[in-house]
């Protein structure tokens, strides 16, 4: 078993190297293209309004939020802008509540209005396939509206305000006032008040989410400034009624949604151009065995290999000649990495070894922490007696971590190694570096 800690950080950090250079090196498409791409939208939200009622009054926001739709129809242009039609539909209302005046109104409104939108996902700013998309939009309009007060109750009885906060169905300072009533506003608004129409200039800023390539959720403001002052049946500071309206919507798109321009043919001419008899051929390691029958890749140039393309072992000890310190062992030795016959003490030796490991995995198993990697580097330590008889010491990737040179492999020295290997600056690969951590638990 392994260092599980590492080895884990080893095969992820390799696979993202992976993912990263097949991003760079594959052909990318080009990005959605929005010409002539028409959406359809519905939603709904809040209309708040802003107008002389509400200037000086004490009442909370709340007091003025009605409900509205909303429909629309955007036609985007090019990547950079596009045009929408909206319709809203909804109320109007506000209760004032300033000392010694108490009015209210409540108003249908319609309104229609054409917008200029731009798009941040333009491929400057942001990238068109990114998934948020800020948008700013301004535009003009015409709404309707017929703004009706609440000045009497059920029974037909007007609202008189008193001082105390009290309404009655008599002023305060009539002559009979002592036989007032108190009543109770039903918010219902039944007089009407002169209706009228307007030109709207409605500007906003929304943002796009999008769900996939046909279907859009919009959340966006209006700020709405109207050439009416009557929208609240007032006229008093000479400045025109506003309204804001907060919402969000689904939108459906309709119409071409790519243009894509790839370095690759589509279909079965994908493969016009790809020469199969030299894939047949290819010899990646230059052994003279082709990739296909080449049992042992990345055998070193110039190193004699058999018709399997494996390197030549001759005495058949397991051990390739090239890396074999003794070419000529018995049959049926046993022998270490660098193919040199073991004696009985060098074995016992080994299995001395490998029962440490054994046990050294297995406590680390049971509480795996770069704590306890510590605590067996520091028992380690204190009987250090590097096997300078073991092919591995004297191998080229242990000699490359072994940065002080002490024939000891230390838990910061695997980690260096490994940061390396991440950075491109060493020679190590994930198979020789699972071969450190493994000697690691065998020194």
């Amino acid at each position: 078993m392994r260092n599980a800690i590492l080895y884990t950080a080893i095969i992820i950090l390799g696979f993202c190297s992976k993912l990263y250079s097949q991003t760079i090196q594959e052909p990318q498409e080009e990005e959605i293209n929005y010409s002539k791409q028409l959406g359809i939208a519905f939603g709904g939200g809040t209309l708040s309004y802003f107008g002389d009622l509400n200037k000086n009054s004490n009442v909370g926001m709340s007091s003025q939020v009605r409900y509205g739709l909303n429909v629309g129809i955007e036609d985007r242009i090019n990547n950079y802008f596009g045009i929408q039609f909206n319709g809203l539909f909804g109320k109007l209302s506000y209760n004032e509540r300033s000392k010694g005046t108490f009015r209210n109104f409540e108003t249908n409104l319609i309104q229609g209005n054409f917008d200029l939108v731009f798009y941040f996902d333009d491929n400057s700013l942001l990238k068109t396939s990114t998934l948020l998309s800020p948008y700013l939009f301004a535009g003009v309009g015409f709404l309707s509206f017929s703004p009706k007060g609440d000045l009497k109750d059920a029974n037909g009885n007007q609202y008189y305000y008193w001082d105390d906060g009290s309404i009655k169905n008599k002023a305060q300072d009539a002559p009979d006032n002592k036989s007032a009533i108190a009543i109770k506003r039903d918010y219902n608004y039944e007089t009407s008040y002169k209706g009228s129409g307007a030109l709207v200039f409605p500007l906003g800023a929304g943002l796009k989410v999008k769900l996939s390539r046909s279907l859009e959720t919009n959340i966006f403001a209006t700020y709405n400034i109207s050439l009416a002052d009557k929208i609240d049946n007032l006229e008093e500071s000479g400045n025109n009624d506003k309204y804001l309206y907060t919402a969000i919507n689904l939108s459906y798109n309709i119409g071409q949604h790519k243009k894509e321009k790839t370095t690759e043919k589509q279909g079965d001419d994908a493969y016009n151009n790809i020469d199969f008899a030299s894939i047949d051929k290819l010899d990646s390691d230059k052994d003279g065995i082709a990739d296909l029958l080449d049992l042992c890749a990345n055998t070193p140039l110039n190193i004699p290999v058999d018709i399997k393309g494996c390197p030549i072992d001759g005495d058949n000890d397991g051990v390739p000649d090239y890396l074999d310190k003794e070419p000529q062992t018995i049959k049926g030795a046993i022998v270490g990495s660098d193919g040199i016959t073991l004696t009985d003490s060098m074995i016992v030796e080994k299995m001395k070894r490998d029962s440490m490991a054994v046990s050294r995995n297995d406590l680390f198993n049971q509480n795996p922490t770069l704590l306890t990697l510590r605590e067996m580097e520091e028992k380690g330590m204190k009987n250090k007696k590097p096997s300078t008889g073991s092919g591995f010491i004297n191998s080229p990737e242990f000699k490359i971590a072994d940065a002080n040179k002490d024939g000891y492999l230390s838990v910061d020295e695997i980690m260096s190694g490994i940061d390396l290997f991440f950075e491109g600056e060493t020679e190590l690969n994930v198979e020789k570096i699972n071969k450190l951590i493994d000697y690691f638990f065998e020194q």
